[in-house]
């Protein structure tokens, strides 16, 4: 398994000092948010090929290996097909082997009101019918697409699960991510990943503290200190054959130096749960 950290945590500061407290706190991978300290790093118009490849550099200057990136969310218009496919371009340029994704969501206001029936459906029905087109172009560039959940088509492991099997391809796979079971649906997490584990190529980190929809300040702690059971989460991944990334998306604190701390204290306490699900 590729213990791993997103610069996420540290969106709100420049890229680099993202790189630079990933790689401080002594990780071998890291994931790319594409916009940092307010600004995009890059989009999907033409001329994008030497900014990715200037954030790739800046990785690799730090000793780190970009195996993920955040990627495609929401309808699949034929913009976002356009889009869609340019993104797992660059990621393929970035040398990462996943591109991140989540599905549209039939919430207008979260947990408070729904959208429209017909609305939520139009868009349901463009996914389906534009992945596969999706996927034909991940397996031309060598790039998984891997869902993780996040409410309405990829809630939890049941629709995970339709959409592998909707879209039977190599490089349509799951990224389970329990913080997010957690906090939108209010499931188990270490149970919910049983029936879509053999489906999973990566683990994304995110604990959590607090019922369905608790948010806010504390609610997403550093690994280890919420409830949030990655630990069996990973032990189950490993039975199922993933070796795959395991990639922290939250980390305790605001500021560079806090977020590096929690990152160091994180790598950590996973490298403890890998190391004990090697022995057995």
């Amino acid at each position: 398994m590729q213990i791993g950290c997103f610069t996420l945590p540290w969106h709100k500061h420049p890229y680099e000092r993202a790189v630079e407290g990933i790689a401080r706190a002594g990780f071998a991978y890291m994931g790319i948010l594409p916009k940092h300290a307010e600004q995009p790093l890059f989009d999907q118009t033409p001329g994008w090929e030497p900014k990715v490849a200037a954030l790739r550099k800046t990785a690799e200057a730090a000793g780190l290996k970009v195996n993920v990136l955040f990627g495609m969310h929401g309808p699949l218009t034929e913009k976002d097909l356009a889009e869609f496919k340019v993104k797992l371009d660059q990621a393929a340029a970035l040398g990462a082997s996943e591109l991140l994704c989540w599905g549209p969501w039939p919430w207008k206001v979260f947990h408070k009101e729904l959208r429209p029936d017909a609305e939520w459906q139009r868009d349901v029905d463009a996914f389906f019918a534009r992945l596969p087109e999706a996927a034909r172009h991940a397996e031309a560039v060598g790039v998984t697409i891997s869902f993780k959940p996040h409410c309405g088509v990829t809630a939890s492991s049941k629709e995970l699960a339709e959409i592998v099997r909707r879209v039977p391809s190599p490089r349509v796979r799951v990224s389970y991510d329990g913080g997010n079971v957690s906090f939108y649906e209010g499931l188990d997490p270490a149970e919910d990943i049983k029936p879509v584990a053999e489906a999973c190529c990566s683990l994304i980190v995110k604990d959590h503290v607090g019922g369905k929809g608790v948010g806010g300040p504390g609610a997403f702690p550093n690994v280890g200190d919420g409830k949030v059971d990655h630990a069996a989460m990973m032990r189950t991944l490993w039975k199922a054959g993933c070796r795959g990334p395991v990639s922290i998306e939250k980390l305790a604190g605001e500021t560079p130096e806090e977020l590096d701390a929690s990152a160091a204290h994180s790598r950590k306490v996973l490298e403890g749960y890998l190391e004990a699900i090697r022995k057995g």
